[in-house]
């Protein structure tokens, strides 16, 4: 009796084993599921943790702007726009993901020296600007996120400390950067196929 019960649990374990093995193996056959990674460090700037979620405000950005010419470019498929070369540069989508990273480090940098310095960073200015982008975000584009109007707007303060305080430090941003130690994972980035990340799956289908 021992022995059967000994044998059955065995079994029980190797068919669940197998289930694993079997999920991860169509996990890698379908590739870099984005949902999967969102709360992975993209960005590290000192003890602090910039996740691949924080980039999705910025992603969302690109995406809604290109998001016409995109369709006009191939009413097939959005995503064979962000293939076109650009000379040097490479690819859109390559330039956009540099530019949104470049981005990202910058609010998140320059918001520290804000707070750090006790640069004012206007509350009505963000409320405003927070109505305005949850107004043109879809429900997907929520989901996705994960916002809310609050969460939004802490976003949206980082993305103002960038803008205003850019040009404080201009050609020396590099230094401030510096004495942040920022570090990136960049193969988490280059796994990010830029296009549909935050456009509806099957929105971008039928287009």
């Amino acid at each position: 009796m021992k022995k059967t019960i000994g044998i059955a649990i065995g079994l029980l374990i190797v068919l669940a084993g197998c289930a694993w093995l079997y999920q991860m193996h169509l996990k890698v056959k379908a590739g870099f599921v984005l949902e999967d990674h969102l709360e992975d460090t993209l960005v590290q700037i000192g003890e602090d943790k910039v996740t691949l979620r924080d980039s999705l405000y910025y992603i969302m950005l690109i995406e809604n702007e290109h998001d016409e010419k995109a369709e006009t470019y191939s009413g097939e498929t959005r995503k064979s726009f962000w293939n076109i070369k650009t000379g040097e540069e490479g690819y859109i989508s390559q330039v956009a993901k540099k530019v949104i990273l470049e981005q990202l480090v910058k609010d998140e940098v320059l918001y520290r020296e804000a707070i750090k310095n006790g640069w004012k960073i206007p509350e009505a200015e963000v409320k405003n600007a927070v109505i305005k982008v949850w107004a043109e975000m879809s429900q997907y584009q929520k989901d996705l996120t994960g916002y809310t109007k609050e969460t939004l707007e802490k976003r949206m303060a980082k993305a103002y400390a960038g803008q205003a305080y850019g040009d404080v430090y201009g050609d020396n941003f590099k230094e401030v950067k510096d004495s942040y130690q920022v570090a990136v994972d960049e193969k988490l980035w280059e796994s990010v196929e830029m296009g549909s990340v935050t456009l509806e799956k099957g929105e971008e289908q039928q287009k």
